[in-house]
């Protein structure tokens, strides 16, 4: 199967090559003869080189507009040859063209073509069609010019949905082959994200961790570079590596998270497995109704330094609405919410009495 893929990738090398010389070919003779008979029309009917350009143009194109034609024997003889022939090279010029275009397309299509977007965001590991849609859209809310690379070696062509976008490429390539990571542009790439080879499979992380040792060694310093990390035991393989890993459950908006905001990925994920003994907390305000989120935020500072308790107000939540960074003058009402970080055992009860009692 594999020789039949390689024969298949080399069949459509040959192909856009051949289209490509022919373009040139027909360039060439276009040029050639349109120079030929504009040297030849301006010595045998005596006109200035903007008249005969004009001439050659007009019977090139088979325009023919009849303000100005030759009147010598050798004029004519030189427009009729030059022009019949002008005929089947244009003609081939546009047939070359089109097919150049196709082929192109094509060439895209099937990942034949390098990299040539520069503060791209370039994609190792095609996870599948959705994920790379979800991951276009939310990063194209906040860059709607954002460009995306994808890099694999087990894709054999870009999916229909996503092979007419202009600001997608694809490059085919094996993980370990150096001239994939220098087709994919890495040293002129934004970011780099590194899904796993077999998602859901802790042993791809040996994988990722090959993949992001590569990349490092040919993006450029300020690349952000972002691995998922199917299973968190294995975080010591990037010990040594500047990649920033997401957990795999938290991947698609925790990589537009981090692309966009370098680290606050790490933030969110650290709260939400509760690795450092604090974790978010939804409590009911009640004594402290009436204060403004200022108010609120200068109280809990005075007073969890007073206390030794660590606290950190998150958002204000009213019904279904969740404001996560309230105006300061914000009042806080009854029937509220506020979600709070702070360590286990945490009393908000005692803390908010402790709170206001000062008040």
């Amino acid at each position: 199967m594999n020789l039949f893929l390689f024969l298949g990738r080399l069949r459509r090398r040959m192909v856009i090559t051949a289209s490509k010389a022919a373009l040139l070919r027909s360039v060439f003779l276009l040029t050639i003869g349109f120079i030929f008979h504009m040297i030849c029309y301006r010595i045998f009917e005596q006109v200035d080189w903007l008249t005969s350009m004009w001439v050659t143009w007009a019977t090139f194109s088979t325009v023919g507009y009849g303000d100005v034609s030759a009147g010598t024997l050798y004029g004519r003889l030189t427009t009729i040859v030059v022009g019949t022939a002008g005929i089947a090279v244009l003609a081939s010029f546009f047939t070359a063209f089109v097919e150049h275009k196709i082929n192109q397309r094509d060439q895209r299509r099937f990942g034949l073509m390098d990299n040539k977007f520069k503060q791209a965001y370039v994609i190792f590991n095609f996870p599948n069609v959705f994920q790379i849609q979800m991951l276009l859209q939310e990063i194209g809310h906040v860059e709607p010019e954002a460009k995306f690379c994808i890099v694999d070696g087990r894709l054999n062509e870009l999916p229909p949905e996503l092979a007419n976008q202009e600001n997608i490429c694809f490059v085919k390539g094996r993980i370990l082959d150096q001239a994939t990571y220098k087709r994919a542009n890495l040293t002129a790439s934004k970011a780099v994200i590194i899904f796993p080879v077999e998602p859901s499979v802790p042993d791809s992380d040996a994988t990722t961790q090959t993949i992001v040792d590569l990349v490092e060694r040919f993006a450029g310093k300020q690349t952000r570079i972002i691995h998922i990390l199917v299973d968190p035991s294995n975080g010591f393989l990037f010990e040594n590596f500047r990649s920033v890993p997401i957990q795999e459950s938290f991947e698609l908006f925790a990589v537009v998270q981090e692309c966009q905001d370098p680290f606050s990925s790490l933030v969110a994920e650290r709260m939400l497995r509760n690795t450092e003994g604090a974790n978010p907390h939804t409590v009911i305000p009640v004594k402290s109704v009436g204060l403004t989120w200022a108010q609120l935020q200068l109280q809990v500072i005075e007073t969890g330094a007073r206390l030794g308790i660590n606290l950190n107000p998150l958002a204000l939540i009213r019904g279904k609405e969740i404001r996560t960074c309230p105006d300061f003058s914000e009042t806080i009402k009854t029937g509220d919410k506020l979600s709070i970080l702070a360590h286990h055992g945490f009393d908000w009860e005692k803390f908010e009495a402790e709170m206001t009692s000062k008040t």
